[in-house]
């Protein structure tokens, strides 16, 4: 037998971890020392829901939950979860700071998300995480406007719930950045432990539904001819919302800054 036998208790929400006694196996020595201390014990030892401290018990290991489980409220997009009722939700630009200022800021004038500029700023993808983590502590949802298709994955593994793509100009265009959005579709791996679950594993397939569902595409248009596609455009499946830059829209069409 290779893997510990694992029985759940529904009614404790306890876990029985029995290992046998006449092998030698490190992982198993591991939980003994565990036992011996008695450790808390998180999911991503066992790629169950249940988290609680460990110790020995006959002839084999026991954890006792409490019926302590892993939440998933740092996915709870807030954004998401507003335009759902037809509400404004509102966002915060992260460009020049690189404090944890940015999300009490965030917090205390009432915005539901923040984006940090990776287009027009020198933000490395370190601090953009390090801001995504502060941001989703705070119930903040973290965004971020990224100016190419290769660091998606990364900025999303990092913290974010969302990227924003500049100058989406095509149909096509928008279904080649969504593609990276959903870990099930084979176009983003799967990264365990992410700071999305407190850095616990929880069972893949309901992380990954959690992750999809909470994940958001935001395309931009920045010029005249993303305007006239723009029906086709946020008919793509993956965008969820459309951000205008009038900047840059309106100097393509001859008329900056009016």
């Amino acid at each position: 037998m290779h893997n510990p036998i694992q029985v759940v208790r529904p009614d404790w929400n306890d876990r029985y971890v029995l290992w046998p006694t006449r092998r030698s196996n490190p992982a198993a020595a591991v939980l003994a020392r565990a036992a011996e201390r008695g450790a808390l014990i998180m999911p991503m030892h066992f790629g169950a829901p249940y988290c609680g401290y460990i110790r020995r018990q006959g002839d084999g290991l026991f954890i006792r939950t409490g019926g302590i489980k892993w939440q998933m409220s740092a996915c709870a997009t807030s954004v998401k979860e507003r335009l759902a009722r037809g509400e404004v939700a509102s966002s915060m630009t992260v460009r020049l700071t690189r404090s944890g200022e940015n999300r009490r800021l965030a917090k205390a004038a009432g915005f539901d998300s923040l984006y940090v500029d990776l287009e027009h700023s020198s933000l490395s993808l370190e601090t953009t995480s390090q801001i995504c983590l502060a941001a989703l502590d705070a119930g903040i949802a973290p965004f971020a406007r990224v100016p190419q298709l290769d660091i998606i994955g990364r900025v999303l593994d990092g913290g974010a719930l969302g990227v924003i793509v500049p100058d989406v100009r095509s149909a096509e265009q928008a279904r080649a950045w969504c593609a990276p959005r959903n870990i099930d579709a084979g176009e983003r791996g799967f990264a365990a432990a992410l700071p999305h679950f407190q850095y616990r594993n929880p069972p893949a397939a309901q992380a990954y539904q959690v992750l999809n569902d909470a994940t958001m595409v935001i395309v931009q248009f920045e010029c005249a001819e993303a305007v006239d596609r723009a029906d086709e455009i946020v008919a793509v499946e993956g965008v969820d919302m459309v951000l205008i830059g009038t900047n840059d829209l309106t100097a393509d069409m001859g008329i900056p800054g009016d």
